[in-house]
């Protein structure tokens, strides 16, 4: 398929507004199975755990 052919397809109905977006996010959050949650809940405490063991910066 060329590049010109590309251009020409359809597109797929994207959020544009930020209150669109945020609609959509949730959405998407709302279908998340529990095992998903869980796994996104162990992602975020290990980067909290992260953030904390992290020394400033003195400038």
């Amino acid at each position: 398929m060329k590049k010109t052919d590309q251009v020409n397809e359809p597109q797929t109905d994207w959020p544009v507004t930020f209150e669109q977006v945020e609609e959509a996010q949730l959405r998407d959050m709302l279908k998340a199975t529990p095992a998903q949650r869980l796994a996104m809940a162990e992602e975020l405490a290990a980067l909290v755990m992260m953030a904390h063991k992290v020394k400033p910066v003195k400038r």
